[in-house]
């Protein structure tokens, strides 16, 4: 099923849903890493459904099947996204499911900014589940990696300005992406805060007015958001309900896990993760301990 969003600054979505057609069952709605395109994800969203979800996939704006690419004339930051783009998102996957709990399953920058969207919509999302998530903050990762982040960050901020947009594809990280993206995405790095240029909203205040379940998933083998990355945002949520967990290698994988390679090769994950939606409320005691196991 295809449902599409046209904003009045003509950026577009395409909403894709993978559903077994019980009307019933909960919604997940996956949101994009940087650079990678919702179609990135279908194979985890059949897998979902399979287990007993409507699973929707949507692009970031800029990315994918999204519309207008950015450039100098079109540029957008975490304001756009969170405060136009999710709203319709989720008020249209609301719409078309009707009195089912819409859980965010978040990967990397998608979930970050899931979090902000969950806190500011309170009585929108049931829960948000992330997967290799973490805060981009150079302080959370160890060693050369940190230096390596920092200055990286700052240099591609630099370059973003003065092209006029992002050429991650000639550069080899996250596509192409906007400036006000890319200059948002960088002072985080620097400073571990969550802002937004041109918005007066407080984004810290609103990821420390979730009130969801939150359930991190750390990747083995991820590292662009190691365990320091997922303590600096775990400890934004102190109204949460936080759970972790750790998906591990599988002997019967031949792909080795990273921060994007479990959403094409991630055996049993997808099975655990409708597992903790539909058990909504409950311990999660029961779960399956063959992919996660708690942190």
């Amino acid at each position: 099923m295809l449902s599409s969003i046209v904003l009045e600054d003509g950026t577009s979505f395409d909403l894709r849903a993978a559903s077994a057609g019980d009307a019933r069952r909960p919604i997940a709605v996956i949101l994009p890493a940087l650079g990678a395109p919702s179609r990135f994800y279908e194979r985890f969203a059949r897998r979902l459904c399979a287990a007993g979800l409507t699973s929707i996939t949507v692009d970031l704006r800029g990315q994918g099947d999204s519309g207008l690419a950015p450039g100098p004339a079109r540029t957008n930051g975490y304001k756009e996204i969170v405060e136009t783009d999710f709203p319709r998102v989720i008020s249209t996957a609301a719409g078309l499911h009707p009195g089912q709990d819409i859980w965010l399953i978040g990967h990397s920058l998608g979930g970050q900014l899931g979090l902000v969207f969950t806190g500011l919509h309170p009585g929108d999302v049931a829960g948000v589940v992330l997967i290799a998530t973490g805060s981009a903050w150079y302080r959370g990762f160890r060693g050369i990696n940190r230096i390596r982040n920092l200055v990286g960050s700052q240099l591609i901020a630099l370059i973003s300005r003065c092209v006029g947009y992002w050429p991650g594809a000639q550069l080899g990280f996250g596509g192409r992406q906007s400036t006000a993206l890319m200059v948002d995405w960088a002072a985080q790095v620097r400073t571990g805060t969550y802002r937004a240029r041109r918005s007066t909203v407080d984004y810290e205040a609103a990821m420390r007015g979730v009130r969801t379940e939150v359930h991190f998933i750390e990747v083995e083998g991820d590292t662009l958001a190691p365990q320091g990355c997922v303590d600096h945002l775990s400890g934004k949520l102190p109204g949460a309900t936080l759970t972790r967990w750790r998906y591990y290698q599988q002997e019967s994988s031949t792909m080795r896990l990273s921060h994007f390679s479990w959403a094409r090769e991630s055996p049993g994950l997808a099975e655990d993760v409708a597992a903790v939606v539909l058990t909504h409320g409950g311990e999660h005691s029961a779960l399956p301990t063959l992919t996660l196991q708690r942190g």
